[in-house]
């Protein structure tokens, strides 16, 4: 169910938050609370670990809904973080094989692009890029 992800039917995480603009007290790393940080980290990985484990089985929408849903959790925490930097490129890079493998290319393009602007150095999400726009012709 997309609205209990927390995301659109293409799978977008919902709200303004796109990978720039974070509300007021995520931009402020000082006022992060550090247990509420920890727990969304941890709710992200266990997303992310659920979500590798639907699209190895071949669901594919059910798994880019569950990378939706925790970039929608981890939105509201500064990027300016490592370890949110970290997941939050992961997670859009991930998502990307999903519009990738359905052949959705643009947004797979968008969210290679998301987390590169978060891991310049990610050679795999260079290469996802490379394939989805090598398949856009």
């Amino acid at each position: 169910d997309a609205s209990r992800a927390g995301a659109t039917t293409r799978g977008e995480a919902t709200g303004a938050h796109h990978g720039r603009t974070l509300p007021l007290h995520a931009q402020q790393s000082n006022q992060v609370d550090h247990s509420d940080l920890q727990r969304a980290m941890e709710r992200c990985d266990k997303l992310k670990k659920q979500a590798n484990a639907k699209f190895n089985r071949g669901d594919v929408e059910g798994a880019r809904l569950l990378y939706s849903e925790g970039l929608a959790l981890i939105s509201n925490f500064p990027v300016a973080n490592d370890d949110v930097r970290i997941m939050t490129a992961s997670l859009y890079s991930n998502r990307a094989v999903t519009f990738f493998r359905e052949r959705i290319l643009p947004p797979s393009i968008e969210d290679c692009d998301r987390s590169l602007e978060l891991d310049p150095k990610s050679e795999k999400t260079y290469i996802r890029k490379w394939r989805a726009l090598s398949a856009m012709g």
